[in-house]
């Protein structure tokens, strides 16, 4: 009788002290996690303001014409997403936060915490990258004269290498940005927009037949003409840049997580400067090439 008693009381003392224990280790447990919760928001209130600081950056850049429309439009976006997502784990973190953590919701809550503490990392990884880039100049213009002739539209390096100069300069801008990015998956793009001015193209040049031929019309008008000029110029401009960028990325590591679009578009007789009021119809100012590059974060 006296051992059994023993033994009953020997058990309780062993589950009493595996209670403790137990108790204890939830307990540190949760204050763990409580500290994690406190370290998520405060990640996230970061991010807030970082996006704040980034969407005044985007937009000033934006009305300067020295952003893209694509990359001005996905960067709005982005902000957009990312702070609603934000503003929605800060409250839910507050409230959870505030109320007691049962035993029953550690690990689901443990698991939460453990995304959102990664998809806040990531979130301000990104943004990072959003403000250098909103930092860096990522806008050349260029007079069609100094790469092209008068009613031309081919880049000859053959014969003219310097020609192909402005825009080695602009592929090693894009790739030195890249270069501080080589473990994360990158969307490159260079937007060439071309324009031309309000010069009549005369009917049944050279120039008026090649650019009808281009257009697979038999007839069309000079703005018609002008802007196909355009088109054509932004085109070669781009071949240019892709050609570079093929050399300068192919079978080299460094870049292998870089995807690059290329998007030449004709903007014809359209003012390169909407601001600017006093444009003649035969205006070099109006007689220029502009190229925009940017490297974004890969969502895909």
């Amino acid at each position: 009788m006296r051992s059994d008693m023993y033994t009953a009381a020997k058990l309780f003392v062993i589950t009493a002290i595996i209670f403790s224990l137990f108790s204890c280790a939830t307990a540190n447990r949760i204050k763990e996690m409580k500290a994690d919760l406190k370290r998520n928001i405060l990640l996230n209130k970061e991010a807030l303001l970082a996006i704040d600081k980034i969407d005044s950056a985007r937009e000033a850049k934006f009305d300067k014409g020295l952003l893209d429309e694509k990359s001005n439009t996905f960067i709005t976006k982005f902000s957009d997403s990312v702070k609603q997502v934000i503003t929605k784990h800060v409250a839910e973190d507050s409230v959870i936060l505030s109320k007691r953590i049962k035993h029953r919701s550690i690990d689901t809550l443990s698991l939460r915490i453990k995304r959102i503490t990664e998809e806040a990392k990531a979130n301000l990884s990104n943004i990072q990258l959003i403000d250098e880039l909103l930092a860096t100049n990522t806008f050349t213009q260029l007079n069609t004269a100094s790469v092209f002739g008068p009613g031309e539209f081919i880049i000859d390096l053959q014969n003219n290498p310097s020609a192909g100069d402005p825009f080695k300069k602009v592929a090693a801008d894009m790739l030195a940005f890249a270069a501080k990015f080589p473990n994360k998956k990158l969307n490159g793009t260079f937007m060439v927009l071309g324009y031309a001015d309000a010069q009549q193209i005369s009917q049944g040049s050279a120039l008026d037949s090649t650019l009808r031929l281009s257009m697979g019309v038999e007839t069309a008008t000079s703005p018609q003409l002008n802007k196909e000029l355009s088109r054509l110029r932004a085109k070669s401009v781009t071949e240019v840049i892709s050609g570079i960028m093929l050399q300068q990325t192919n079978a080299n590591e460094l870049y292998k997580n870089l995807h690059v679009d290329y998007l030449p578009q004709g903007r014809g007789e359209d003012y390169p400067n909407p601001k600017i009021k006093d444009y003649r119809e035969d205006d070099e100012r109006r007689r220029v090439v502009f190229v925009y590059w940017s490297i974004l974060p890969d969502f895909n």
